[in-house]
């Protein structure tokens, strides 16, 4: 029984082998003898176009660092701009990129299911090479806090705007201003003790 483990680059909102799913970024996922499971219910097989679209491989824990390089990498491939061809003459002549494209096309190339679960180095090389941008993984707690900053920022502003306005005597509503700061402050950890 060969076992692997796998996780959500991308919200997965699809139809599964055992039924629709809806499994949000960062879920972990285990597969056994080819099938992606979740929860005990089939979700794909691990060759298939859905887990190549929102799955990675995670054995080695930095799943979602391997998901964000494969999607930027595809993704400037994909790209019909002025630089198209020269990023695709790139990889048809780089080794790395070679070892990882579809076997069964001499004349065009297509990556392979290899490519998908490839060592990182190897695709931060191809993402290199071609100029792939955004190949990190979200960080979800730098997020939260870069978001609370904006919060936080437009909370000063608020206030400021709220006091401006109580000097005109233009609030009448003091009380609930002072009890959204304080639900506010308490939501943030101001104020609360060890």
């Amino acid at each position: 029984m060969e076992k692997a483990q796998y996780i959500v680059k991308k919200r997965m909102r699809v139809e599964g082998i055992g039924g629709r799913v809806n499994l949000p970024y960062g879920t972990s996922l285990e597969a056994v003898d080819g099938l992606i499971l979740y929860n005990g219910a089939a979700v794909c097989a691990t060759t298939s176009r859905n887990a190549h679209l929102y799955l990675a491989r995670n054995d080695d824990g930095r799943g979602l660092e391997r998901g964000a390089l494969t999607t930027a990498i595809t993704k400037r491939l994909e790209k019909r701009d002025k630089g198209y061809q020269d990023r695709w003459d790139l990889v048809w002549e780089d080794e790395t990129s070679q070892k990882y494209r579809h076997p069964d096309h001499e004349d065009h190339f297509l990556w392979g299911h290899a490519f998908y679960e490839a060592p990182v180095e190897d695709l931060q090389h191809i993402a290199g090479l071609i100029g792939a941008r955004g190949v990190t993984a979200m960080d979800s707690t730098k997020v939260i806090a870069d978001l609370c900053a904006v919060i936080d920022r437009m909370n000063v502003i608020i206030q400021a705007q709220a006091i401006e306005l109580a000097q005109h005597g233009a609030v009448a509503h003091a009380e609930e201003i002072a009890a959204a700061r304080a639900a506010y402050a308490r939501a943030i950890g101001e104020g609360v003790g060890p």
